[in-house]
């Protein structure tokens, strides 16, 4: 749909010459060697000017070393681990950094939830936990508010019930949960068979739409990259394109590669450049960038600033609920 539009508006221009925008595409399996090699080969022997994705961190991250080698801008959609960019200059992103929304999460379970004793579960064997449940707690604190935390080390549904037993005894107001879907499917099997009822805050691991069918998650508030049901004009109208071209609605993988395209397209166009160090320049000093995800300002970073989405799961729906800025 990206290249589409622009190709119909006249493509990139370089020094007064038009260029159509191919898409040259390569799906991979899952193994990580696997998607190295597809990257190797978009990068050696298709010759792309830069690469859109990976969307996962754990295949962002080595793709990302590969594409810092050759001097090639790689744009991850998707991935939010700060390993990412570390240390790279042709790497960039497009999603909101894991921390972020640990914050926005605690801000808003203070300001707007007006909480005052949250607690949270965490996975030991995931960085991904860790990270955003630390940025919580350290934001929820220092607006004045009480948490009590338990965590688990991996394995079955048990050491995960242990851990949601365990915070339960510090009678939280609600409990948040940056888990994968499975470790919060367990956990809400627990609150349904032991009628349970204490609210929940999540994130954007939550796959919402398995999710919001299980009774246990009625009033539960999670944060997402980004939401076709969103308000703003701009996400709608590419929700309604995407629908009729698609029949179904678009997930926050579609909303954030079509902007990586169009943020590509600005950085060769304004730098007049599609070699890569102008691409990489390009995108480094492009001014904020309206997509249909919302505001991307990268501000000479890696990282772009970008709002943190918030729904609300009500009568077995995910609703928008808010687009709050990252602290």
């Amino acid at each position: 749909m990206a290249a589409q539009d622009l190709n119909e508006a006249g493509g990139v221009e370089i020094g007064g010459v038009p260029h159509r925008i191919e898409i040259v595409e390569r799906i991979h399996p899952f193994r990580v060697e696997e998607v190295t090699t597809a990257a190797r080969l978009l990068i050696n022997r298709d010759s792309v000017h830069a690469l859109v994705g990976p969307q996962y961190s754990q295949h962002a991250v080595p793709v990302g070393a590969i594409a810092e080698r050759a001097g090639v801008p790689m744009v991850s959609p998707m991935s939010s681990s700060p390993t990412t960019t570390a240390g790279r200059e042709y790497v960039f992103r497009i999603a909101f950094l894991d921390a972020a929304q640990g914050a926005v999460m605690a801000q808003f379970a203070r300001d707007t939830l007006r909480l005052e004793r949250v607690a949270v579960i965490r996975s030991l064997t995931s960085p991904y936990s860790s990270d955003v449940a630390d940025r919580f707690i350290e934001v929820f604190q220092e607006l004045g508010g009480e948490v009590s935390e338990s965590s688990f080390p991996g394995g079955g549904p048990e050491v995960v019930h242990g851990a949601f037993r365990d915070v339960m005894r510090s009678r939280p107001q609600r409990i948040f949960l940056p888990l994968q879907t499975e470790e919060v499917s367990q956990i809400l099997d627990l609150m349904a068979r032991e009628t349970i009822d204490v609210g929940l805050l999540g994130t954007d691991t939550w796959d919402a739409a398995i999710l919001q069918g299980m009774p246990a998650a009625e009033d539960a508030y999670l944060s997402h990259q980004w939401m076709w049901t969103m308000k703003a004009e701009a996400a709608a109208a590419f929700s309604r394109r995407y629908v009729e071209k698609y029949g179904a609605p678009p997930r926050s993988t579609a909303a954030l590669s079509y902007d990586a395209v169009q943020i590509l397209s600005r950085a060769a166009t304004e730098s007049g450049r599609l070699d890569g160090p102008g691409l990489k320049e390009g995108i480094s000093t492009l001014s904020a960038h309206d997509g249909v995800s919302g505001t991307i300002d990268f501000a000479g970073s890696q990282d772009p600033g970008r709002p943190v989405v918030i729904s609300r799961i009500r009568d077995g729906q995910t609703t928008f609920f808010a687009a709050l800025d990252a602290r």
